[in-house]
């Protein structure tokens, strides 16, 4: 899609060309002409603490495709297929379904677009696809007072401080949404908030997404727009009540379908297919946010044989993370195994693992933590 080099033996970000530049606003703008260079990236570059979770395979627990998020003990994974949010420990095991597609209170009619586990109060947070409050249960699956939005909200993100019983919300603002970010307490009293004003979406529609991933210490914010459109990540700055633009892109021609993203370190470019609107991105391009250096990456799994990763691997709320398959955990496994370069330890690492794997298995779950 846009000019780029074979990866030259040693090339990495460090030695790829500026491809941004602050503005009069402190807004990094990435100019995609500049980006040239494809690099290998090790995921030991900017993660730690890598595990393989292997998930229960009785039948309750099975899962297929589904967003995963992580605490310190457990996996929260809705699944799509089983039509429920599966609850985890960090070792895999099975502890219960938490809640379950209807049309009850308690139950999401569509889908789980997020979810925050709270081991401190031992609570789970849930907001489906379109509902006009947060679902709330325990490690037990039974449900609490749920936490009521002052209107019905469209694929919320949300930031919970249970300290203080607030939570910000960040929406895919339709027409009769009025807000396009606000922070509430518990009881759906509303504390400030900031018009959706410039960011409605006309028509309604949902194929449009929120990304607000909270990598780092931010509260991140963009809106994912199919249709080709020039714009912007921001932060919201909760003590000051205002959406603060911090990162964009030029284009050298219209824009293609993209998303913006931001971890610790870096800022990523991610490019889309516009024929299909279901395809994986077609490469991230990453720029370090100190040297605004960048280039096109793969996502090597150095853990695992540089392994490929480029196409499931996903990052939110402090890490890295794939939901895979095990009949393509075991393809992925056996390209690593055709590398004439692996080192004796590491070619025998993959070869028990691959053995260890059956196609019947249960889904397998990469993790690994996003250096701060």
């Amino acid at each position: 899609m846009f000019a780029c080099t074979g990866n030259e033996k040693g090339t990495t970000i460090d030695s790829s060309p500026v491809v941004a530049h602050l503005d009069n606003n402190g807004v990094v703008v990435c100019d995609l002409t500049l980006v040239r260079d494809t690099v290998d990236l090790p995921l030991s570059a900017f993660c730690s603490d890598f595990e393989i979770i292997r998930l229960d395979n009785s039948d309750d627990a099975i899962v297929g495709d589904g967003s995963v998020w992580i605490s310190d003990n457990y996996l929260g994974i809705f699944s799509y297929e089983a039509g429920a949010y599966k609850l985890f420990d960090r070792k895999g095991k099975f502890i219960k379904d938490i809640c379950k597609r209807g049309q009850g209170p308690n139950e999401f009619l569509y889908g789980i677009y997020d979810s925050y586990i709270d081991e401190t109060e031992e609570k789970i947070y849930i907001f489906s696809g379109m509902a006009s409050k947060i679902m709330v249960f325990d490690l037990q699956g039974n449900p609490l007072e749920p936490i009521p939005l002052p209107f019905m909200g469209h694929k919320v993100k949300m930031k919970i401080n249970v300290r203080e019983q607030t939570v910000v919300l960040l929406a895919l603002p339709f027409e009769n949404t009025p807000y396009v970010v606000w922070k509430q307490d518990f009881k759906g009293n509303v504390i400030q908030s900031i018009p959706a004003g410039q960011f409605t979406i006309i028509p309604n529609d949902y194929s449009n997404e929120v990304d607000a991933l909270f990598n780092s210490d931010a509260i991140d914010y963009y809106l994912f727009r199919w249709g080709p459109k020039v714009d912007s990540l921001y932060h919201y700055d909760e003590n000051s009540n205002i959406l603060i633009p911090k990162f964009t892109a030029h284009f050298p021609n219209e824009a293609p379908s993209h998303s913006f993203e931001e971890l610790p370190d870096y800022y990523t470019v991610r490019l889309y297919s516009d024929k299909f609107a279901s395809s994986p991105p077609l490469r991230d391009i990453l720029i370090d946010k100190q040297t605004l250096k960048g280039a096109h990456v793969r996502y090597k799994l150095d853990f695992l044989g540089n392994m490929d990763g480029h196409l499931f691997i996903w990052f939110n709320r402090g890490y890295a993370i794939a939901n895979t398959h095990p009949a393509d955990f075991k393809e992925r496994i056996e390209a690593a195994l055709e590398q004439e370069n692996l080192t004796t330890e590491m070619r025998q690492k993959l070869t028990e693992l691959n053995g260890s794997i059956s196609d019947d298995d249960n889904n397998i779950v990469l993790i690994a933590k996003l250096k701060q």
